[in-house]
């Protein structure tokens, strides 16, 4: 029995040649300047670990998932991220590339995994013109944060973790729960097991942070004070402060300055100022480390301090100052050592 071939319609037939014309569905985004990551600019030694194999770091080199990122102790490299991200590692960083995912459309952009498991690091993916700002997920130890279209200085250091907003907000994911930072110059910190916020008047200043992920061209004898661009000429050094003087009019020893600020603290029944360098829950541990930041010219003492939750922790602590500011001008100096990027001023037990 044969078959009856029913004519397709007027309609059906314009269908079928539409989507026979039809090109094929894209499975690759459109082309534009969105490459994954390379290197933009090295300062000084860096080196790349790939597969086993550690070899220097080139300008343009292409950075790639699984690879490890070292630098010196006084270098700087630059990495660029599709068309917006930038990120500015310091001396004596590693940085942990776990992945690189490819660009998925719509969002037309990289996403990038980075484990940052020692130094500091600087992350910039605010947008530009009207590209797409750049999608960064970076892990500073227990702190897991989203860096999307926001600017942000990170350190992985060995007596606590910190991270603090340059511009934009980031979210983080901690032991705690989740946090946000919205608010310029408001940091993060992990210290001991628990998560501290800073405000920006509890931050301090930035700047010293910063200068630690910046890439300066002044030799270490002629460097600026961070946040100002260098001159033309060295900057003539402030003048010192004249010592006091005995009634013999001999300098004073430091000591006797110290012991006549204390009493003279004591008899105003004001506050004595302090910087804090490091919370330990060990007493053992607390003075090993004041022991070791003694070498670094840091007149260290070791404190019990009592936590809200009952718990008792050793500070380790520099100084003691009249003022705040004496101790924020001290503790902004401190900062700028290594692995002292999470120093914090505190009334002295």
């Amino acid at each position: 029995m044969r078959r009856r071939l029913i004519p397709a319609s007027p309609a059906a037939a314009a269908l079928a040649l539409l989507l026979a014309a039809a090109p094929p569905a894209r499975s690759e985004p459109p082309p534009g300047p969105y490459a994954a990551m390379d290197v933009a600019r090295i300062h000084l030694d860096a080196r790349r670990e790939r597969n086993g194999i550690s070899m220097p770091l080139k300008i343009a080199d292409a950075v790639e998932s699984g690879d490890v990122l070292r630098t010196g102790i006084n270098a700087r490299v630059g990495l660029q991220m599709s068309a917006v991200g930038l990120l500015t590692l310091g001396g004596d960083t590693a940085l942990r590339v776990h992945q690189i995912k490819p660009i998925s459309p719509p969002a037309r952009m990289n996403l990038a995994l980075l484990v940052l498991d020692a130094g500091a690091i600087r992350v910039d993916t605010r947008p530009k013109a009207e590209l797409p700002p750049a999608d960064v997920r970076l892990n500073v130890g227990p702190l897991k944060l989203r860096i999307f279209g926001a600017h942000v200085w990170a350190e992985r250091g060995t007596l606590a973790d910190e991270v603090c907003l340059i511009g934009g907000a980031v979210e983080l994911q901690t032991p705690s729960g989740p946090q946000r930072l919205d608010q310029p110059g408001s940091c993060l910190q992990w210290m001991d097991g628990e998560v501290r916020r800073l405000e920006p008047r509890q931050a301090g200043s930035l700047a010293p942070r910063l200068a630690r992920t910046a890439f300066l061209s002044a030799t270490p004898s002629t460097l600026p004070p961070a946040g100002h661009a260098p001159g033309p000429q060295a900057a003539t050094p402030a003048p010192q402060q004249a010592a006091p003087t005995t009634a013999a009019g001999k300098p004073r020893p430091k000591q006797d300055r110290t012991n006549q600020a204390r009493q003279d603290q004591a008899a105003a029944g004001a506050p004595v100022w302090t910087v804090v360098l490091a919370s330990l829950p060990e007493r053992a541990r607390a003075e090993t480390e004041a022991a070791r930041l003694r070498q670094l010219e840091l007149d260290t003492e070791v404190v019990a301090m009592p936590l809200a939750s009952g718990k008792i922790v050793y500070r380790v602590i520099a100084g003691r100052y009249a003022t705040k500011q004496q101790a924020s001008n001290e503790r902004d100096r401190i900062r700028g050592l290594r692995g002292l990027g999470a120093a914090w001023v505190a009334v002295r037990p």
